[in-house]
């Protein structure tokens, strides 16, 4: 069997995890270990919200300096196979190009939206596709940049889901949002007032002050809401393994948008169900 070693360039805290276990799990083939800085939660989130108790071995690293080291060791002596869950842009092409002797595959965030924006960028993905293995969480993506689309990594097995979907909420009107203040301004916030003015109560998601609780503490948010907001101001999310659409579809809380939102009508023509749409008018 052959051995894959995972990294985790981006986050040292819970976000994230969900899109770093759904990679370890597209690897379930093959003898597993991850690398990631002290912090991120991903042996929490498979045991709280998965609920797989399989170990997950996972090596800890107290600095970036050392976790870097240590990827660019195992890529030059060409042992393991090498899988990036997440990186910044600039070492994600640094990698394609000291990587020539270990194809690595490299699974994508947000910063793929870039490909859209500018023909630069898009040239720039290019280059870096024929290098290594793009992967993308996002069955939305329509473009010609060289990456294999992986559906439903990110989705729970029903025991999962039972988590939150067994608590009945009928008639209320709570609206979550999951977002955090980073690029606020693609996320529509300034309508938040109008769906208030309707009757609908605003809940933002706040990281448990412990931790060791921060599983149960989003278990107990998703039960207490009854929609996502996800009122975008360009198509980011056409781009990007999105985990409000994956949370929405896990645990069957409606998306709700303004209906004059062609982003969101970019979405739905490409297959994205589950939204609510309120009329501008209203």
């Amino acid at each position: 069997m052959k051995k894959i070693r995972l990294y985790e360039l981006m986050t040292d805290n819970y976000m994230h995890n969900q899109y770093m276990y759904g990679a370890y799990k597209h690897y379930e083939n093959y003898e597993r270990e991850f690398f990631a800085l002290n912090g991120v939660m991903l042996k929490e989130y498979a045991g709280t919200i998965v609920g797989d108790e399989n170990e997950i071995k996972i090596r800890f690293f107290k600095s970036q300096f050392f976790l870097m080291a240590m990827l660019f060791f195992d890529i030059f002596r060409n042992k393991y196979k090498v899988v990036i869950t997440g990186s910044r842009t600039h070492w994600i092409l640094l990698l394609s190009i000291i990587s020539w002797k270990n194809s690595l595959d490299i699974h994508l965030h947000g910063q793929f939206y870039g490909s859209f924006e500018s023909k630069y960028k898009k040239w720039l993905w290019n280059f870096i596709g024929n290098r290594v293995s793009l992967k993308l969480a996002c069955p939305y993506y329509r473009s010609d940049v060289n990456l294999e689309i992986l559906e439903g990594i990110h989705l729970l097995p029903d025991t999962a889901r039972r988590k939150v979907t067994d608590y009945n909420r009928k008639n209320k009107k709570v609206i979550g949002i999951l977002s955090g203040i980073g690029r606020a301004k693609w996320k529509g916030f300034e309508r938040l007032t109008d769906l208030e003015n309707l009757g609908y109560q605003i809940r933002y998601y706040e990281p448990a002050i412990e931790s060791v609780n921060e599983w149960n503490n989003y278990l107990e948010f998703m039960r207490e809401i009854d929609y996502l907001y996800l009122n975008p101001v360009n198509d980011y999310f056409l781009f990007s393994p999105s985990g409000v659409i994956t949370d929405s579809k896990n645990y069957k809380k409606p998306m709700i948008a303004f209906e004059s939102n062609k982003f969101i009508d970019n979405l739905i023509k490409r297959g994205c169900t589950g939204f609510k749409l309120i009329s501008s008018k209203s």
